[in-house]
């Protein structure tokens, strides 16, 4: 089996995507390569593996360690390799035109034969032999970017990255708009189209980046407005709301809070706040509960007091969650509180009136 990943292909790969992966190690390869053929047998759509630095052999221990039928999936032509020097070099030399002619052949082919997708990845060592037309890759990776997103189609361009000079892997990512770096999946913001693409010329793609940078501007805009909405909304609120990292520092310290405790955020910001917040006597028990949260264990609900910055005590009973990544780890722990002193106060004197000899 392969070893723990955050890359899940079935969900972080889709048909329109066209990709680079970056990796430094076999155990990453094998780790990359497992789910993404996996994940596109396990969704009916075929799979077109480009092999030029592992042997077919290589990859189908891959697979067979991870439960799949191999022979089974060639046979039926779901899975198939091919050769990179058959796919790319076939007349001695690379054109990007009869590469993306084969690509769109498999493409048809493939939902002709009932597929629902083509899934195709290619390993890129070959081009380190610098066949001749190698210097055409960068005008393929374009026409990729053309033509992916228009049929069902994802295409995974593989590159071992100490094989490969830093000064390749950049104008790699320039034509790649998403990019795996060992097990995790970007939106690669240094992904730039080229000029020229779909009949335009220089100044129309001049224009379309203008128009491009314009709508940056408004999404960071519209960024900032939510978080502020955000901010308001803890701000008016009037319960405790305290947001923690996972090491249990303060992140956030709403409004109520500030007032409830005499501390501002400013002064609490990345403090640990059992550490000033909780009685000594129960920290303990709060730093239990804080660990259940970080070990998922939520929503949950606890009581415990806090301290004011004038050494008073406030009794807090609290509604706790976890927000998690993608991953589903958690990231932040989030707790919200209701002063409940008085209340208390209240039934401990209803308690002591109605004990009382009459």
């Amino acid at each position: 089996m392969v070893g723990p990943s955050s890359f899940e292909a079935d969900r972080d790969i889709t048909s329109g995507d066209h990709l680079c992966a970056l990796y430094d190690t076999e155990l990453e390869h094998r780790a990359l390569i497992t789910p993404y053929i996996r994940g596109g047998l396990d969704a009916g759509q075929r799979v077109l593996y480009i092999f030029d630095d592992h042997t077919p052999e290589t990859i189908g221990g891959y697979l067979r360690d991870d439960g799949v039928d191999v022979d089974a999936c060639v046979a039926k032509g779901g899975l198939i390799f091919r050769s990179a020097v058959d796919v790319f070099l076939a007349d001695g030399e690379f054109d990007s035109g009869a590469a993306m002619s084969f690509i769109r052949a498999e493409a048809s082919r493939a939902a002709a034969d009932g597929y629902s997708a083509l899934r195709v990845t290619e390993e890129m060592t070959w081009i380190l032999r610098l066949p001749p037309g190698s210097s055409e890759v960068l005008e393929y990776g374009s026409a990729l970017n053309r033509f992916v997103p228009n049929v069902n189609l994802m295409v995974l361009c593989q590159y071992p990255r100490e094989r490969f000079e830093a000064s390749r892997l950049l104008n790699v990512l320039t034509r790649h708009p998403a990019v795996i770096v060992g097990d995790e999946v970007y939106d690669n913001f240094y992904y730039v189209p080229a000029f020229g693409t779909e009949g335009q010329g220089p100044a129309d793609t001049l224009r379309s980046w203008f128009a491009n940078l314009a709508e940056r501007k408004r999404a960071d805009a519209q960024f900032r407005q939510e978080h502020r909405f955000i901010e308001a909304v803890l701000d008016t609120i009037g319960a405790l709301v305290i947001v923690l990292g996972i090491d249990g520092r303060i992140r956030r310290f709403n409004r109520f809070c500030e007032q409830a405790t005499g501390w501002t955020f400013g002064e609490v910001r990345n403090r640990v706040f059992w550490d000033f917040l909780v009685p000594e006597d129960e920290r303990e028990g709060v730093r239990r509960a804080f660990a259940d949260l970080r070990a998922g264990h939520f929503p949950s609900h606890y009581e415990n007091h806090w301290v004011r910055r004038n050494g008073e005590k406030l009794l807090v009973q609290w509604s706790n969650t976890a927000i998690v990544d993608d991953n589903g780890a958690v990231e932040y722990i989030v707790g919200t509180g209701i002063d409940v002193s008085d209340q208390r106060w209240a039934e401990e004197q209803l308690a002591r009136r109605d004990q009382s000899p009459q």
